[in-house]
């Protein structure tokens, strides 16, 4: 096989790997965006704190998969109720909500990795592989096993996701909530507690994304930072609060991720991402998929 080639087809293969964890990211974003109005920074810092988990876990508990993937999502649940009583219930009473909200997410975030930085150090510590570091040779093409639990995860979570919301009672009440919230609770429905519930959801998919990523980025508290980023990145690309538009705008982000360093230094990786991300915006501010409706919700929300 032709060497570029084969460079692209294996950028490819990485590419839908790290694209179904941003993809996971920015269905935590767009959960949390549709149900409240707020766009949750803070889950950066759960992200990392997946990493963190999964190197205590792994290095040293030595625990396996099936026990370790438990108490992550516990974690994760915890962080999302935490985050959900600090930026939304503190600022219940501001005068602008939403901004107080989103200042004090993105105020929690940067005060969880300054904590995490004191706590656990600065340095990157690797994280061993939860399953085989053999790669899946398909004609001249190593595909890395790691990628494929990362892509089945993400098909399941927005399987999982589209067919609670459509298909349940408690995603006709979610919906009800997504579509009027006020409305919604004058009719009984307990708006609350599906806000406060989304944003638990929320921080159990950037636990996990932490967890399945971290073999390959490591444990540190930085490392939350860039993956909230390219998240952040799938959300604008795709749509603000298109269920749709975060895996389309995941797998954008991860193949430029996975197919830049192929050929160009990684340093090209961010910068180009951000460039399409502004080009997306320029042409379309709503986003690829970003159209009235948030995960068949008829009223778009304005962010």
């Amino acid at each position: 096989m032709n060497q570029n080639l084969l460079l692209l087809l294996t950028g490819i293969t990485a590419g839908l790997g790290l694209g179904a964890i941003y993809t996971v990211v920015a269905l935590g974003y767009n959960l949390v965006l549709a149900a409240s109005g707020i766009f949750n920074f803070s889950l950066g810092a759960v992200v990392m704190g997946g990493t963190i988990a999964a190197y205590y876990l792994t290095v040293h508990l030595a625990w396996p998969v099936w026990l370790a993937v438990p108490v992550v999502l516990a974690l994760g649940y915890a962080a999302g109720v935490l985050s959900y009583y600090i930026v939304v219930r503190t600022v219940a009473r501001a005068r602008d909500v939403n901004i107080s909200a989103v200042v004090t997410s993105l105020g929690l975030g940067l005060a969880a990795v300054a904590a995490a930085g004191v706590l656990f150090g600065v340095n990157n510590r690797s994280v061993p592989s939860y399953i085989s570091t053999r790669p899946i040779i398909v004609g001249d093409v190593p595909i890395r096993p790691i990628y494929v639990v990362m892509v089945a995860f993400a098909l399941v979570v927005a399987v999982a996701i589209d067919l609670v919301l459509r298909r349940t009672g408690v995603g006709q009440a979610v919906r009800a909530t997504l579509e009027d919230r006020e409305g919604a609770a004058l009719q009984g429905v307990p708006t609350q507690n599906i806000v406060r519930n989304t944003f638990a959801l929320a921080g159990m998919l950037a636990g996990m994304a932490g967890y399945l990523i971290a073999p390959i980025t490591g444990a540190e508290p930085t490392v939350g930072t860039t993956q909230a980023l390219y998240g952040f990145a799938a959300v604008a690309i795709g749509g603000f609060g298109s269920f749709g538009g975060a895996v389309t705008g995941g797998l954008i982000v991860g193949l430029t991720t996975g197919i830049v360093p192929a050929f160009l230094a990684p340093a090209y990786v961010t910068p180009l991402v951000i460039a399409i991300m502004f080009l997306v915006l320029l042409i379309r501010p709503q986003g690829l998929q970003g159209a009235a409706g948030l995960f068949g919700a008829k009223a778009q929300r304005d962010v």
